[in-house]
């Protein structure tokens, strides 16, 4: 491993909040924007059921690349059709786009940035549509090496790609790089294939999946990241 020379972050649970309740808040929005009857749970949970045949193909090499809106598109049309209800798929997108771009950042987040960015290149490389990235990226109001996002690489994380791309941006090695995200599948196994080191945030103490790369460094805040850095 070279020396750390640029933290990758990546966005949602990382640097900004996107957890359940959050999406649980959005999908009663759309209920209600749509007049359906049943709750906003219910509807997240048929609607998780399709989205997540996507999500579990997204990442595989070589499978055709949809942008988010193109997979929620999808996904709406089919359990919309399934409960029999006549809505409005591109108005419940942009609920979902709308409530995104506003979801709060980690109360350390800023700090954490500023701290790094005193020692190394900091960029972000995030699974999103730029759509709802860009603006998320103009409320944290640093400046990065580079953004890159699954729709301008075309492809989602954990393909080797966007962690390549993401190091060729920057002109440096992916042993130089320490890429930082929640999630074990795509920001720990994804980053390793390439050569990056890897800090994995864990702030809810989610067991460890023996079958998936193993971590560099284990954190429960960005506060440690900083640390990492030699």
């Amino acid at each position: 491993m070279g020396k750390i020379k640029a933290v990758v972050f990546d966005m949602f649970n990382t640097l900004v909040e996107d957890g359940d309740s959050y999406w649980e808040q959005t999908f009663e929005h759309i209920v209600e924007r749509q007049g359906l009857a049943l709750s906003g749970k219910a509807l997240r949970r048929e609607w998780c059921l399709i989205d997540e045949q996507y999500r579990a193909k997204r990442g595989v090499v070589g499978w055709p690349f949809y942008t988010y809106r193109e997979a929620w598109e999808k996904s709406f049309q089919v359990v919309y059709s399934n409960i029999g209800a006549s809505c409005n798929v591109g108005e419940s997108i942009e609920v979902i786009v709308s409530d995104m771009v506003k979801r709060p950042l980690f109360p350390e987040t800023l700090s954490a940035l500023d701290s790094i960015g005193k020692k190394v290149n900091i960029s972000l490389l995030s699974n999103a549509d730029d759509v709802f990235l860009g603006p998320v990226v103009g409320r944290i109001g640093k400046t990065f090496g580079c953004v890159i996002s699954s729709e301008s690489s075309r492809c989602y994380k954990p393909n080797p790609k966007i962690f390549n791309d993401v190091a060729q941006q920057l002109k440096l090695r992916p042993d130089q790089l320490l890429y930082v995200g929640d999630r074990q599948w795509e920001d720990v196994h994804g980053p390793k294939l390439c050569g990056m080191a890897t800090a994995w945030i864990n702030r809810d103490h989610v067991p460890r999946d023996p079958n998936l790369s193993e971590p560099d460094h284990i954190i429960t805040s960005l506060c440690e990241v900083s640390k990492l850095i030699n």
